[in-house]
């Protein structure tokens, strides 16, 4: 996809040629199946039941949209336990950076201030789809060098989640590091998933470690990323840096990237998910096979991160 300096320079609003590439982008995602799905335009015109909220918000937890979400998962699942709502609001809303990171990953492009809304399922507090109402342009291999559009993809994706991190750390108390921790954990997800779907699960390691480590907040609360590989298969997975206090819901349970639980706990669920899930290791490089052919009970380690969201 080519993407014209003067398209660059005009922004997405009004701009035909500049919506034309953003629908590219989706198109390219959604065709790999990447988990969400992606649209261009204006949410409220688009044929899908979901709750549709301004990524803004999140910033603002006075805002209609955002009490409507944490009011859900008080009754869903988390009772009157601020810190566990904040977790959970901030894990999903991570998943939102799916196509900052997928156009990254795809064609090595940065979108520049998207303006995005995201899609929840009405009855349940899961984030379903992205709408990218616009942009003010883009970076390309052609007009910047790789290190700084990866600097410029780690700021438009902390531009906002800043701001939620700050928000939601007054409002429950959870503290800074914990709530990056949801966040950059939902950010090494989207790495691992577009990265499996391209059949290059060691690009989304390396990238997710590269890009990570730029931002002090970012490097300190990363999971641990690293390949499981189970009856043939292979797949990302990950240890998160801090816990989401899930298992202290009325429902109870351990997420399969859990700090808490016991290594060897953790990677045998790890490896049932990757047997049932994972990469067939016929699609895997050579070297990458070569790498992950260890006992599953040590994962392999790269530049201190493990890979994937919740598995």
């Amino acid at each position: 996809m080519e993407i014209t300096e003067r398209n660059r320079k005009a922004g997405c609003s009004g701009s035909d040629e500049n919506a034309a590439a953003l629908t590219a982008i989706t198109q390219r995602l959604n065709d790999l199946g990447a988990y969400l799905q992606y649209a261009v335009g204006d949410p409220r015109q688009l044929p899908y039941d979901v709750h549709w909220v301004e990524e803004t918000d999140f910033a603002h937890l006075d805002k209609p949209s955002q009490q409507h979400l944490i009011a859900q998962l008080e009754r869903s699942e988390f009772g009157s336990s601020p810190k566990a709502c904040s977790a959970a609001l901030l894990l999903r809303y991570g998943w939102s950076a799916g196509f900052l990171i997928g156009a990254w990953m795809t064609s090595g492009i940065v979108v520049q201030n998207a303006r995005q809304s995201l899609g929840f399922n009405r009855s349940h507090v899961l984030l379903s789809g992205v709408c990218i109402q616009g942009c003010e342009g883009f970076l390309t291999p052609r007009t910047s060098s790789v290190e700084v559009r990866r600097e410029r993809l780690l700021d438009e994706l902390a531009c906002h989640a800043r701001a939620a991190v700050e928000a939601h750390h007054r409002w429950s108390g959870f503290s800074r590091k914990a709530l990056w921790a949801m966040v950059t954990s939902s950010w090494a997800a989207q790495f691992a998933t577009v990265g499996e779907k391209l059949g290059r699960p060691e690009l989304a390691l390396s990238e997710a470690a590269e890009l990570l480590a730029l931002d002090p907040d970012t490097s300190a609360s990363q999971p641990e990323l690293y390949i499981v590989q189970a009856d043939g298969r292979n797949g990302i997975c990950q240890k998160r840096k801090l816990c989401c206090l899930w298992h202290k819901s009325p429902q109870g349970g351990f997420c399969s990237s859990c700090p808490i639980l016991p290594e060897h706990e953790r990677l045998t669920r790890n490896h049932d998910w990757v047997r049932q899930y994972g990469i067939r290791s016929d699609c895997l490089p050579l070297e990458l096979l070569r790498a992950s052919s260890r006992r599953t009970d040590e994962p392999r380690r790269t530049s201190g991160i493990s890979q994937t969201s919740a598995r």
